[in-house]
């Protein structure tokens, strides 16, 4: 018996939600490999890695084909009401034992997992992030085994007559903290625990441990996990930049995430495998690489500005139709400052930045609602006008983005004006230089060795 639908309230919430996140937040939403999830109906587990707070958790909502429960931080249940709701939404709380409460307030997982028990055996899909929070980079952490604990108590609860699926999911952002930025949700290969249940009847911490190996290596392979955290900088600065170029070498598209995504991970590996075979000329690319981010970030610039080269003639050109789209912009703001701004009451004030995502798309929840209400007020009061103010509705969000864009192109402009009259980068010549030649020992080491190899 497949688990119990939510109520109305909660699809529309649902429904609602899905718009501002898949085509208004994020430019690009995509899933990878939905055609593995088991059958629904199909006692489920998805297992996922923990990369951006809330934003993660919403990403597999909106990428899987079923309602699904989730289980997240228990303190966020400490008020009843709050709690109450968030339970018709699908939450279940997770206690940790470092944050909340030590190892009293992690006894009441006991209570909190036999629910989700009981949620399997009535065919439910139920997702965990068994790294407990989220990380900082792209890497894998530890898991704790308080899932595959669920799986293997759900069977016996069955009286192992349940076959019970674990799913590998990953998710993969191209810029953590940014909207209209891209995002994938990759579904791996399920692994069925049936095959351990004789294991589990005798030694049931071995199971989990196997299980466990299998599904942490198995999401480590969808994903991006840059193991080498030594030189993380170094390699994530190496595939934002250089990264671009060896996608294409390997006849990958850089401009679409599914496939940036496969090149960085080639990349990633093919670093590994150079350092390897030649570690003291890795060491020294490094150093390279540190030495010259940190003179472009001494500069206030990104290695696109040098990349791009732009010259003072294209630069005034496109100064020129910004201004002439200046009141364009203007008109398109208005309406949207609210939903722009809101989020700046609260993100400066973070301690984890990687919390700015989260509240970013939570108070647009909020705002883009009110804000609409309130144009359609002043509009009416305005025009006196139910069509004009209709129009005017439907082409806020294409106005809103139009404003983020223009934004963001004036930050361009900003530094290509920086890079052609910086006193500073007159002094320091040899930059574009230094990146020639570590793009030719990237070349060198990484594509043309690659080649010649297969």
């Amino acid at each position: 018996m497949a688990g119990t639908k939510p109520n109305i309230l909660v699809r529309i919430l649902k429904s609602y939600v899905r718009i501002i996140h898949n085509y208004l937040f994020y430019r690009r939403f995509v899933t990878i490999g939905r055609k593995n999830l088991p059958p629904k109906g199909t006692p489920t587990i998805v297992a996922c890695n923990h990369q951006n707070c809330m934003n993660d958790p919403l990403g597999i909502v909106f990428a899987l084909d079923r309602h699904a429960k989730f289980y997240t931080r228990a303190d966020i249940f400490s008020k009843p009401r709050r709690a109450k709701m968030l339970r018709a939404i699908g939450l279940l709380p997770a206690y940790r034992l470092g944050w909340d409460g030590g190892m009293d307030a992690v006894k009441n997982n006991e209570k909190s997992w036999n629910e989700g028990e009981q949620e399997l055996n009535n065919g439910q899909t139920i997702v965990i992030f068994p790294e407990g929070m989220h990380q900082v980079r792209h890497w894998l952490g530890d898991f704790s085994f308080g899932y595959t604990k669920m799986a293997f108590e759900a069977a016996q609860m069955s009286g192992f007559e349940k076959e019970i699926f674990i799913q590998p999911a990953a998710n993969h952002y191209k810029n953590y903290w940014h909207m209209q930025s891209d995002l994938a949700i990759i579904f791996g290969e399920p692994l069925s625990i049936a095959p351990y249940y004789e294991l589990y009847k005798t030694k049931p911490r071995t199971a989990q441990r196997e299980v466990n190996k299998i599904i942490h290596q198995r999401i480590s392979d969808l994903m991006l996990d840059i193991r080498d955290t030594e030189n993380y900088d170094e390699i994530d600065f190496i595939r934002k930049t250089y990264g671009k170029r060896f996608a294409v070498a390997n006849s990958l598209n850089p401009n679409k995430i599914e496939q940036k995504l496969e090149a960085d991970k080639r990349l990633v590996a093919t670093l590994a495998e150079a350092q390897a075979a030649e570690p003291e000329r890795v060491t020294k690319l490094y150093s390279e690489v540190k030495d010259y981010s940190a003179k472009i970030a001494s500069l206030n610039l990104r290695d696109w500005v040098f990349e791009k080269q732009p010259t003072l003639p294209g630069t005034l050109c496109e100064t020129i139709v910004m201004i002439i789209l200046l009141p364009l912009f203007a008109a398109a703001l208005v309406p949207n400052i609210l939903i722009y701004l809101a989020p700046n009451l609260i993100t400066p004030k973070l301690k984890d930045k990687m919390f700015k995502a989260s509240i970013y798309l939570g108070v647009s929840l909020i705002t883009i609602p009110l804000a609409y209400l309130l144009t359609i007020i002043f509009d009416i009061f305005l025009t006196k006008s139910v069509f004009l103010t209709i129009i005017h509705v439907i082409l806020l969000p294409f106005l809103g983005l139009f404003a983020w864009y223009y934004r963001k192109n004036f930050i361009k402009l900003k530094a290509k004006f920086k890079y052609q009259n910086s006193k500073k980068l007159r002094k320091n010549a040899e930059i574009a230089p230094q990146r020639q030649n570590i793009w030719n020992e990237l070349d060198n080491l990484l594509v043309k060795q690659r080649y010649s190899d297969n």
